[in-house]
């Protein structure tokens, strides 16, 4: 943003080769306010499945990795993509499950508006009001 190169409201589009895709947008509410930054995950489960079909021989039993801070855990191979599960930890540790096959997730992220220094990171849930991870 400092060479102009990005601009508020802009939106950052990223995609991997497995088809998780993150937009990115930043908003300034205010001139005194920090910035406020909208993270959408989305997978492509076509993109998904596909790739899965490329890595089948590391597929035979459970495949676990992390990608764009979500963990994956695919558990039967390309013919049971559907039973992949996608999560991250909490602030307790806690493993928080995101439905990246059904629908897309999204996080704010912004700095502590009290002491500017910490960035709070919220999941907005469409089943639930948005929580602090």
């Amino acid at each position: 943003m400092k060479d102009g190169s990005l601009k508020i409201g802009q939106p950052i589009k990223s995609e991997t080769l497995y088809g998780l895709r993150v937009d990115v947008t930043i908003e300034k509410v205010q001139e005194d306010k920090p910035l406020i930054f909208t993270y959408t995950y989305m997978l492509d489960d076509l993109k998904f499945k596909e790739w899965l079909k490329t890595v089948d021989y590391l597929t035979g039993g459970p495949l676990a990795f992390t990608g764009k801070g979500i963990q994956f855990m695919i558990v039967g191979g390309a013919k049971k993509y559907d039973k992949s599960a996608f999560s991250l930890s909490d602030e307790n540790g806690e493993k928080v499950f995101l439905p990246l096959l059904q629908q897309e997730v999204q996080f704010i992220v912004r700095r502590d508006l009290f002491a500017g220094q910490e960035w709070e990171v919220s999941l907005v849930d469409s089943q639930i009001a948005a929580q602090t991870i």
